[in-house]
């Protein structure tokens, strides 16, 4: 999808369906791709008009001014991956949903997300407690020493994932966004986890 074909939603729109609908979760990238084709037929216009629907509709307005999106060939985001930005920038993304998809801009409160978005994409899937819409509800056990424990993760922590451990994670209780952009490759040669519960420790740590 990602390298051999033009065309990565249609390749993946005519894919045979395991499952109905919400019958069984698996993780794959290609519902995003479907997403970012949905979004041009959406937007309309030429295909300027779409690439610069993401940079008017969202970056811009928080200041994401590093961000880039990868298109396929057929000039479609790819969504799922290639997206590139500073650790400050995707800390805007973070905070955004700290703030409840809000932002402010020239001292007003402006909505950027629709209201509801940041509780429903932070809320478990069907069939998968751990995710939400496009939002991991814990660590993907990939990036984790040893199989996931939900007890050492924070109440209500949630996080982007990226391919090979990148990680926008925020902590709503403790007002916190951490932002790592490290490479690992191997499975399990990270743990984002414990980085975490490190974080949390030398921050209750300094304000004693």
């Amino acid at each position: 999808m990602l390298f051999q074909r033009k065309d990565g939603a249609k390749y993946v729109a005519e894919r045979p369906a395991k499952t109905a609908p919400g019958q069984q979760y698996e993780y794959i990238s290609g519902a995003t791709v479907l997403l970012c084709q949905v979004i041009r037929e959406v937007v309309g216009g030429s295909l300027a008009d779409y690439w610069l629907f993401p940079r008017q509709a969202l970056f811009n307005r928080i200041g994401m001014t590093s961000a880039v999106l990868e298109v396929d060939a057929g000039g479609t985001f790819v969504g799922s991956s290639f997206m590139y930005a500073t650790a400050r920038d995707w800390a805007k993304l973070g905070l955004l949903y700290l703030q409840d998809g809000q932002w402010e801009i020239d001292g007003k409160w402006e909505r950027i997300l629709p209201a509801g978005w940041v509780e429903h994409s932070t809320a478990p899937s069907q069939n998968a407690d751990f995710y939400g819409a496009h939002i991991w509800r814990g660590v993907p056990n990939s990036f984790t020493s040893k199989p996931r424990n939900d007890d050492e993760w924070p109440s209500g922590a949630y996080l982007a994932a990226g391919y090979q451990g990148q990680f926008v994670t925020v902590i709503p209780d403790k007002e916190l966004v951490v932002v790592r952009l490290g490479l690992s490759v191997r499975r399990h040669s990270w743990d984002q986890v414990q980085f975490i519960k490190q974080i949390l420790l030398a921050l209750t740590t300094s304000t004693r």
